[in-house]
């Protein structure tokens, strides 16, 4: 965000730009399928990697949130797991990886945060978001020093972005309690905002996506 922008204004015109979203009837879309493909598991510096590439994750609803100002998650969660005969798979290890997407209403433009909250890139348009975080991505799976030679191995990706957490809609029902307080009595604040938390529930579970995929086996012999 540059220097001078308040930071208030960005949030009161994000959700502004939900509350109108969500009361403003949506036409159909067709949804393209969303594609996950992991290439093969290598070993480097003692540690095993895996590429993912990832398309067709942001729909119309996604970008439509974002470009409101609501930021989204992309995940990648991942599990390397020791194949069994006759049994259960046994998880070796698991983990994610997520990164924070905000459309930055004011500058026209996409920041993408790490775990930590680090801005890591700023982006023009949605594709060059994708192209950074979805072509070829390379995740660090397990320390080679977890695997044994004798054994056969897979990894298996879920990969999901979410348009809007629980806790935003926690955010928006404070915003909209504070705001609206005394205007109309409590009930009315109450009936409003649950209406409308309600509404954005809903939001989270149609707009969140999910797609999964698995690698090949492998073992640190091949």
């Amino acid at each position: 965000m540059s220097k001078g922008h308040d930071p208030n204004l960005r949030t009161l015109l994000s959700w502004v730009a939900l509350i109108l979203a969500v009361f403003t009837p949506a036409e159909s879309l067709a949804v393209p399928k969303a594609e996950l493909s992991l290439g093969e598991p290598y070993c480097r510096e003692e540690r095993f990697f895996i590429d993912v590439t990832l398309t067709a994750m942001f729909t119309e609803d996604i970008l439509a949130a974002l470009e409101s100002g609501l930021p989204a998650t992309l995940i990648f969660d991942w599990q390397v797991r020791r194949q069994r005969s006759g049994w259960w798979d046994d998880e070796i290890a698991a983990g994610d990886i997520d990164w924070r997407i905000l459309f930055d209403v004011l500058e026209e433009r996409y920041d993408v945060f790490d775990h930590a909250g680090r801005r890591i890139a700023t982006c023009r348009d949605v594709g060059e978001v994708e192209l950074l975080l979805c072509r070829g991505r390379s995740i660090a799976l397990v320390n080679l020093a977890k695997l044994k030679s004798r054994h056969r191995y897979h990894v298996e990706v879920v990969a999901r972005v979410e348009p809007l957490n629980l806790e935003e809609i926690r955010d928006l029902e404070g915003w909209l309690c504070g705001s609206l307080h005394g205007s109309g009595g409590e009930d009315v604040v109450s009936s409003l905002s649950q209406h409308v938390v309600g509404v954005l529930k809903q939001i989270v579970g149609l707009g969140s996506r999910s797609v999964w995929a698995r690698s090949e086996t492998f073992s640190i012999g091949d």
